[in-house]
């Protein structure tokens, strides 16, 4: 495989975020994670809040209700925050990954980038997991509480595997779809080395054109 572009998907606390950002340092790369939000309400003409309101979340019981009873009404014409549904921003990231893994050197952080792109020989696939306690005592630092910290990784996971399975009708994490799963509880610094050594990629790549 002639890898040009590696996905992190990953369990909530378990350092996918970082993991992701130290592959891109190393291979000279770009990292697409937060700033696709910023991309998709340029693109959308909405508020960045309406945008991240969606990021990684099912699509509300209520805008599901309002495309069957309008017809799909958010698919037409201009966009507008209140007709702005995830189902929209999903086929609108699409495009974006798409376009970002034509163009190469790039390391995607979830959103459903393996799912997107599960298709192309040139893209490898990671998912990154970690014991629970690991995770809690991670995202014990921004919460108020232990009993916080475990109603947030609970779910923020739930609503991850809601939206994979809302919008490509699998159980997520579908394992087939990765070519490699990694613990993070190995330490930050292995995590990267196990992924870049197994995607052949030990050696710096020349730098995306801006």
């Amino acid at each position: 495989m002639n890898i040009r572009n590696i996905t992190i998907d990953r369990e909530v606390g378990c350092g996918g975020v970082e993991i992701a950002a130290q592959i891109a340092r190393r291979l000279n790369w770009k990292l697409i994670d937060k700033s696709l939000i910023f991309d998709i309400a340029k693109m959308a003409h909405v508020d960045v809040e309406a945008v991240k309101k969606l990021d990684e979340h099912p699509d509300p019981f209520l805008a599901r209700v309002g495309r069957l009873f309008w017809g799909g009404g958010a698919e037409r014409g201009v966009l507008t925050g209140d007709c702005f549904d995830c189902k929209k921003m999903a086929e609108m990231t699409r495009s974006v990954f798409v376009k970002a893994a034509d163009e190469g050197h790039r390391v995607i952080v979830g959103r459903g980038a393996p799912y997107h792109l599960a298709e192309r020989d040139d893209t490898f696939h990671v998912f990154l997991y970690a014991p629970r306690d690991f995770k809690i005592k991670r995202v014990r630092q921004y919460c108020k509480s232990h009993g916080h910290a475990e109603e947030v990784i609970d779910t923020a996971d739930k609503e991850r595997a809601a939206f994979i399975r809302q919008h490509f009708h699998i159980d997520w994490p579908e394992r087939h779809v990765y070519h490699l799963m990694v613990n993070t509880a190995m330490g930050e610094d292995a995590a990267v080395d196990t992924i870049l050594e197994a995607a052949g990629l030990r050696q710096p790549e020349p730098a995306f054109s801006a």
